[in-house]
């Protein structure tokens, strides 16, 4: 019997890899950032929205140097409170990856990963980190009006 296949999306961030479940990740794009200093980067445009931007290895007290001009997102749906922050972005490191998972390639859990990145899991020798989304978007919200800590 085969076991059910979750498709899911590798989000390749500096030095660490996010697991999340594909229906998360409304698009993969390039746009243009001014980026702030912490891990609130600001906002970027898309489809005529404002939407916020966050760094996650910033979030969890990692030195990142953020590029300016024409940088890679993954825009996520909000989970949390849809009607306060429907989109939001995370800064991308590379080309993201669509895979089908099963409980089985899954083969053990790491410590190491602040709260931000959530759960680590080995996955084919790799280790990933299966964030809980609606925690990232409590935080980031709080970032944005300078109450968040990592």
């Amino acid at each position: 019997m085969s076991e059910h296949k979750v498709m899911c999306v590798r989000l390749p961030l500096q030095g660490v890899n996010l697991l999340i479940p594909y229906a998360c990740v409304a698009e993969v794009v390039s746009l243009m950032l001014r980026p702030r200093d912490g891990a609130y980067l600001g906002e970027v445009e898309w489809r005529g929205l404002s939407v916020p931007v966050v760094s996650l290895e910033r979030g969890c007290d990692k030195p990142i140097d953020v590029p300016r001009g024409r940088v890679r997102f993954a825009v996520l749906y909000g989970l949390h409170d849809p009607a306060r922050l429907p989109y939001y972005a995370v800064l991308l490191n590379g080309v993201p990856r669509t895979e089908g998972i099963t409980s089985e390639q899954l083969e053990s859990m790491v410590e190491g990963g602040c709260k931000l990145l959530g759960l680590g899991v080995k996955q084919e020798g790799q280790t990933v980190f299966v964030p809980d989304l609606e925690g990232v978007e409590s935080w980031l919200q709080a970032a944005q009006t300078g109450q968040a800590t990592g």
